[in-house]
């Protein structure tokens, strides 16, 4: 199973060079009422590091970095600086590592409908079913839901390096399979390329939600690539 690793040195130091502050997802959710200001790096720090990188809000939680730390064949995992991992996979979060309560899997993830959409095919089914699981042991939580995409308006957005992108903004409609619990995701989608670029999703009702941000793009992402998931982003 081929896995792209990057420089994990070089990740780390990223991580952890804006000095003293939170840069832990678990330390976010301490400090969502009152905490330090949102991380925001310069544009010399984005200059100087090679590494993909994002920024992510848990709830109202400060803004942390987020670097890439692998590319498992098109699965992203993001690494905050303590170590704490994000999982992607064409923009949705499907899996944390080293929080408290992770969000531990999400089935059926191979009828996503952003595999189509970010991959910019026709015809793209624009609704599915899965089941989505977070904590572990007797903390474990797993919801069937049922969800549907709605193409909004196209919208100019702001980078976390200061470009701004055109996109296609996608709202995601959830309904638990019981009926009782609705929310809503909101994809933001570069029209060229077709990769997320921005997200606000909440995985599970139960869970934190979060929001993403892209500073710097993965360079595989800046074209389009298949919807089959086992192709996988190719550098």
């Amino acid at each position: 199973m081929l896995k792209r690793q990057l420089t994990l040195c070089g990740l780390m130091l990223l991580l952890t060079a804006c000095g003293s502050r939170i840069d832990s997802m678990q330390q976010t959710i301490e400090h969502a009422v009152f905490g330090p200001p949102d991380i925001e790096l310069t544009s010399e720090q984005i200059k100087q590091y090679r590494y993909p990188i994002q920024y992510l809000r848990l709830d109202n939680g400060p803004q942390i970095v987020l670097g890439l730390a692998f590319d498992d064949k098109g699965l992203y995992k993001w690494q905050s600086g303590a170590g704490e991992i994000l999982v992607t996979q064409r923009g949705r979060a499907i899996q944390t590592q080293g929080v408290a309560l992770n969000l531990t899997h999400v089935a059926g993830i191979t009828n996503d409908p952003l595999l189509c959409l970010t991959a910019l095919e026709d015809d793209c089914s624009l609704s599915w079913q899965g089941r989505v699981t977070i904590g572990e042991g007797f903390h474990q939580q797993t919801m069937a839901f049922n969800g549907r995409f709605t193409q909004q308006a196209e919208e100019t957005v702001r980078l976390g390096n200061g470009k701004t992108v055109q996109t296609e903004h996608w709202v995601e409609h959830m309904t638990s399979a019981d009926g009782q619990q609705h929310w809503r995701n909101h994809f933001w989608l570069e029209q060229h390329s077709g990769r997320v670029v921005k997200s606000r999703q909440t995985p599970h009702p139960g869970w934190k939600s979060l929001q993403l941000l892209e500073v710097k793009a993965y360079r595989p992402d800046l074209t389009p690539t298949p919807a089959n998931p086992g192709q996988g982003a190719q550098q």
